[in-house]
């Protein structure tokens, strides 16, 4: 857990994280994709190499874990670089690994596919703000 202040990262990370969402669901899009070397948790294993979403608009790339990645999947196929251009509704929540409880990014299928379709929020997705893509937390 990150020491806040003002509901923001007293030290902010250079890549997106939960609390960047400020309890909030947002619509990001996907720009590119590339890949970051991330440092091994244990000091024992190497670096790990994970991909790295370029978000359209957005200073920070969102660094993705498997669950993530077929999240997305299940909206967009399994095939990455047909997601290019695509929008994604993300939002944090409390996930347990590695023993512990974290904040983490997860994707919201379901507003991800109404968004997918270019279809008007529906009664499952809240309402957006057009020009920052900021999703209504939900009720």
């Amino acid at each position: 857990m990150k020491v806040t202040f003002k509901g923001k990262p007293l030290i902010p990370s250079k890549y997106l994280e939960a609390a960047d969402l400020q309890g909030k669901r947002v619509a990001v899009v996907i720009e590119a994709i590339k890949s970051a070397k991330m440092p091994a948790r244990d000091s024992g294993e190497a670096d790990e190499v994970k991909p790295l979403f370029v978000l359209e608009g957005k200073e920070k790339g969102w660094v993705l874990n498997t669950t993530n990645l077929e999240l997305i999947a299940e909206v967009y196929g399994w095939e990455a670089e047909k997601w290019i251009g695509k929008p994604v509704v993300i939002y944090a929540t409390k996930v347990k690994a590695f023993g512990e409880w974290y904040q983490a990014i997860r994707v919201d299928v379901e507003a991800t596919r109404e968004r997918s379709k270019g279809a008007k929020p529906s009664a499952g997705e809240p309402a957006h703000d057009p020009s920052t893509g900021e999703v209504a937390a939900s009720a």
